[in-house]
């Protein structure tokens, strides 16, 4: 039987107020037992967000051709380890949503994972973020994805990025898009450069 299996067989719904509960008691109780069982409790909250970025993770290993692709479990061990990391920095009462916080983080970091593995095994299929240009490049599906995770979008954003990486310009997508001012798709649109600006910069 699979980790994944174990760990996600009952769904456990998210709850914001209940996670930062379970945050503070983690970040502040000194019994060893009780923090275990309290971040396994919030880990299996987060299932859906771990099963996304394993699946995009895996997905870009196997279509790199990389010489060494882990399994669904060791995936979910280096999500975990991320986890522990992100439940130790997270600042409870400060208007952020851990959820987030932790999809944002994981997302970056199998990113970051894959780029290493793709650069060591000298392949030629790593993304090139000066490529997503929206210019109508060939990057694929798994590799947008991952990316638009990374940046952290709002739905906007998200639907003005894939009109762009479809080629469409502003008189097609507002035509498709009608609850959409003119103002409101220039707003995101550059809004989105300034992220995947500063996501470049960042490499």
């Amino acid at each position: 039987m699979s980790v994944e299996s174990v760990l996600f067989r009952k769904e456990f719904a998210y709850n914001e107020k209940k996670c930062d509960v379970l945050i503070l008691h983690i970040q502040r109780c000194r019994d060893v037992n009780h923090v275990a069982n309290t971040k396994d409790t919030l880990f299996r909250m987060m299932g859906m967000v771990v099963a996304k970025n394993v699946s995009n993770y895996i997905s870009l290993l196997v279509n790199s051709n990389c010489d060494e692709i882990p399994t669904r479990d060791e995936a979910i061990a280096i999500a975990f380890t991320i986890f522990e990391s992100c439940v130790g920095k997270f600042k409870v009462g400060h208007g952020f949503n851990f959820y987030f916080y932790f999809n944002k983080s994981l997302s970056r970091a199998f990113f970051r994972l894959y780029q290493r593995s793709v650069k060591s095994s000298n392949n030629v299929h790593s993304v090139d973020f000066t490529e997503m240009n929206f210019e109508g490049k060939t990057n694929s599906d798994e590799e947008i994805n991952l990316v638009i995770a990374t940046l952290h979008l709002t739905d906007l954003e998200e639907r003005v990025c894939w009109s762009k990486l479809h080629g469409e310009n502003r008189a097609v997508f507002l035509e498709d898009n009608t609850d959409v001012t003119p103002q409101q798709y220039g707003a995101a649109l550059v809004s989105l450069k300034d992220k995947l600006k500063i996501l470049r910069d960042e490499r």
